[in-house]
């Protein structure tokens, strides 16, 4: 009986968990803009990695945008750079689900706002602007992966080695205790 209802309980919540990991496409009237990233090649290899930079002419109050093909140790750095220093722009990004963003900000007083973090898979964009129409540029840089290096092992081989010379086994000697004067 138990397990019977242990396994009920699990199904329900997989299916519940499923229904809530569908960030880009639960609300069909949402038509989020895939944001394509391309090998970028910097002059310090640091920065090699993929990139995207975007220039939107926004004439909505809300925007969405999406970026794919992550890895969990690539960093990713996310910035909007606004024309307009006065724009009350919103920016959220969110990982499951448009509703609930994991990150919301608004733009600083230069017209910028930056992250820097890492996820796996993909995650979203939601612009949003009261005034409707803004002008602003997005730009997603993606690093590239770390190379895969050879770890040492924690643990030494142990080498075995025949003795050159064999010991012969000691012969004990039998000590007999003296007598002590009185």
């Amino acid at each position: 009986m138990l397990i019977k209802n242990f396994f009920l309980l699990f199904f329900v919540s997989m299916i519940g968990s499923i229904g809530m990991a569908q960030p880009f496409t639960l609300d069909k009237k949402v038509k989020p803009v895939l944001l394509n990233l391309i090998p970028y090649k910097a002059k310090d290899s640091a920065y090699n990695g993929k990139i995207n930079i975007t220039n939107v002419n926004q004439i909505v109050d809300t925007s969405y945008y999406y970026v794919k093909g992550l890895g969990i140790y690539q960093p990713v750095i996310f910035k909007i750079v606004s024309s307009d220093k006065k724009s009350k722009i919103k920016i959220q990004l969110a990982k499951d689900n448009w509703k609930k963003p994991d990150h919301t900000a608004t733009l600083k007083p230069d017209g910028t706002w930056e992250t820097v973090f890492r996820t796996e898979g993909s995650f979203g964009i939601q612009i949003i602007n009261p005034d409707k129409k803004a002008t602003y540029q997005l730009m997603v840089w993606v690093g590239n992966e770390p190379k895969k290096m050879k770890m040492p092992s924690p643990f030494k081989e142990e080498t075995i080695t025949k003795p050159k010379t064999v010991a012969k086994p000691a012969v004990k000697k039998s000590v007999t205790p003296k007598k002590k004067n009185k």
